[in-house]
């Protein structure tokens, strides 16, 4: 891929990436993040890393939310406040994005913060979920997937993500039923964790899962699809 290429895709994936938070008190919201950070009023613009990033009123929700299984959640009316990506500058998505989950963090942590949705990828948690989960990641331990990428049934008895494609252009496309899907998404958050520190998949390779073995995975549809199971690859 060129570099004009690459620029337009960073510039389409910045365009895309929105965190919206919900408050107890839509009301009282505003003056809560505005005297967080400093400032008179709504909107908010903030330079980190030398990327942009604008603070504002919420325009509207998340379309077809995924909802975290292991952290519940019931919606405030809302949302309230939004983050979005003014200009990234000459940072690549995976810094921009490290940088302003970092700011969303410091938001979910505010007085009368209750859900942080993504909008990349439809997730939507608990205010302290995303904390600890983000926090845990920008102190140098796993990636997030939980709160960054979605998991979705593929109708074949497994787990496709959803918002991974971000990070190496490809999403995880698990065959592995009849295994429980409790213990199929613990598989693919770690799936998850692994390909965004090693990067895209080109080749058919196999890799370890710490607690569930030996798993092949693979590049499918013209490299857009990771496929992962556990018989080997016909």
């Amino acid at each position: 891929m060129d570099g004009n290429a690459q620029n337009s895709d960073q510039t389409t994936l910045a365009s895309q990436a929105c965190f919206r938070f919900w408050f107890g008190d839509a009301t009282a919201a505003e003056a809560v993040v505005v005297a967080a950070f400093g400032a008179n009023a709504l909107p908010i613009a903030l330079t980190r890393d030398g990327c942009e990033f604008v603070l504002g009123a919420a325009k509207n929700g998340i379309g077809s939310p995924q909802y975290i299984a292991a952290n519940p959640v019931d919606l405030p009316k809302g949302p309230s406040i939004e983050l979005t990506v003014a200009n990234s500058g000459a940072c690549k998505f995976p810094a921009m994005l490290r940088t302003m989950t970092g700011i969303a963090a410091q938001i979910a942590a505010l007085e009368g913060a209750a859900a942080v949705g993504w909008t990349v990828s439809g997730t939507v948690c608990g205010a302290d979920f995303f904390s600890r989960v983000a926090g845990t990641w920008l102190d140098g331990g796993a990636f997030p997937a939980m709160v960054l990428v979605a998991l979705q049934g593929n109708g074949e008895g497994g787990l496709v993500t959803r918002g991974l494609e971000p990070f190496g252009g490809q999403e995880v496309w698990l065959d592995l039923a009849p295994l429980p899907m409790p213990e199929q998404a613990k598989i693919a958050i770690r799936m998850v964790d692994h390909l965004v520190t090693e990067g895209p998949v080109t080749d058919n390779e196999i890799v370890e899962v710490d607690g569930f073995g030996s798993f092949e995975i693979g590049p499918r549809d013209s490299g857009k699809k990771i496929y992962l199971r556990k018989s080997p690859f016909p």
